[in-house]
């Protein structure tokens, strides 16, 4: 795509000049960065009753990972579509264990082909999805992802008020999380009356 039309014939001009090459760089950086922003917008501009899928890793991936896997989902939600459609999408990823993508005018199809390629992304690039089931929670400042056995072994076993936080990836409406967050004290939050 960019070795034809005028932006290949400026690029070959410029690049001809070894000055010039530094702004060739920076012009095709920005022109690729442009063409893959697509619907992509901020969470913030997405209506209050987007939909949100919150997907959990079962280790904290390292800062590299985070940059690998938001250089191969931004391109793919940029070109999301939904019956033909473009889907207006947002994603983050936050504290290095969780990718939060949110999105207007998705339908059951097109959710499909997002979960299996937010899968395979992530397979790719050696992180593994946490199961349903598994238990996100803080303590100490150290965040931990434990099966749902073992977390109710350590509600029964040690003294809750040790565990600071736990984690919701429930939440489905963006409103929702915007307004809420995803984690909770443990005594307000869902682990309270599921291990009572």
């Amino acid at each position: 795509m960019i070795g034809n039309g005028i932006v290949g014939y400026l690029i070959r001009v410029l690049w001809s000049s070894s000055k010039s090459k530094i702004v060739v760089v920076y012009f095709t950086v920005y022109f690729i960065g442009k063409c893959y922003r697509g619907q992509m917008k901020e969470f913030q501009s997405l209506p209050d009753d987007s939909k949100c899928w919150l997907f959990g890793f079962k280790t904290k991936a390292s800062d590299q990972q985070v940059k690998t896997v938001a250089s191969q989902i931004s391109p793919f939600l940029s070109s999301w579509l939904s019956h033909g459609k473009e889907i207006t999408s947002s994603y983050d990823i936050l504290e290095n264990q969780f990718l939060l993508i949110a999105a207007h005018g998705s339908s059951g199809c097109s959710i499909d082909s997002m979960r299996k390629e937010v899968s395979k992304i992530l397979s790719d690039n050696n992180l593994e999805l946490s199961d349903f089931t598994d238990v996100f929670w803080r303590a100490e400042g150290n965040l931990h992802c434990s099966s749902r056995d073992e977390f109710a072994t350590l509600v029964k076993e040690s003294d809750t008020k040790k565990i600071e936080s736990v984690y919701d990836l429930s939440i489905s409406v963006l409103g929702d999380l915007k307004s809420d967050g995803m984690s909770k004290q443990y005594e307000s939050s869902w682990a309270a009356k599921a291990f009572a």
